[in-house]
């Protein structure tokens, strides 16, 4: 993926946003409204030429990722935004294919010998 230079667009308010690769940035921290939210994600996977998913599908999409990555606890919570890890582990839903090959792995583990 290429990176694409910040760029300025209005919201629907009249004030400024910014896109920094994917990070949205309002002017004052009130935060973004929902149908502004939709706008601007589907805009931007317009712009990375990508097919349009919702924001939550691809939060639990990247947060399976990650956990099926064996990324640190600390770094997907950190990744996801969560303060709790608690709240992170609800996003990701394994696959039977990575359960088993888990499984496996620990079976693997407990007959080696020591």
């Amino acid at each position: 993926m290429t990176q694409q230079k910040n760029t300025r667009r209005p919201n629907g308010s009249g004030s400024e946003w910014r896109d920094d690769n994917g990070v949205w940035h309002a002017k004052k921290s009130a935060g973004v409204n929902p149908r502004t939210g939709r706008r601007r994600w589907k805009r931007s996977l317009e712009d990375a030429g990508l097919p349009y998913v919702t924001i939550r599908s691809a939060r639990h999409f990247f947060s399976t990722h990650l956990a099926e990555a064996r990324a640190p606890e600390d770094a997907r919570k950190a990744m996801m935004g969560h303060a709790k890890i608690s709240t992170t582990a609800g996003y990701a839903h394994w696959s039977a294919a990575s359960l088993a090959a888990l499984a496996d792995k620990a079976r693997q583990a407990v007959s080696e010998p020591a």
